[in-house]
């Protein structure tokens, strides 16, 4: 197996390896005016059969909230959605 990436430290989408294919994953740090959190906010997406992608409305603005409030997000596409 590939070794891992660093984890970013400014916005990307990245693949990360796994045993049963790679996953699409978005990290995104805090908005530029807000104080910087020690945390990641992991935000996943309605279920896939009823069209739910990390792309979804509904998540996009939940991670914007949180990075809004100083928190770095990841969102990421379950296997089969997207490039995962």
């Amino acid at each position: 197996m590939p070794a891992l990436p660093a984890f970013p430290a400014t916005a990307e989408t990245l693949l990360l390896p796994g045993p049963a294919g790679a996953l699409e994953v978005a990290v995104d740090p805090p908005e530029a005016d807000a104080e910087p959190r020690p945390l990641v906010a992991i935000v996943c997406h309605p279920l896939p059969t009823e069209g739910g992608t990390m792309h979804n409305k509904v998540v996009t603005m939940t991670a914007r909230a949180l990075r809004e409030s100083g928190a770095t997000t990841l969102r990421f596409n379950f296997r089969g959605v997207g490039q995962s």
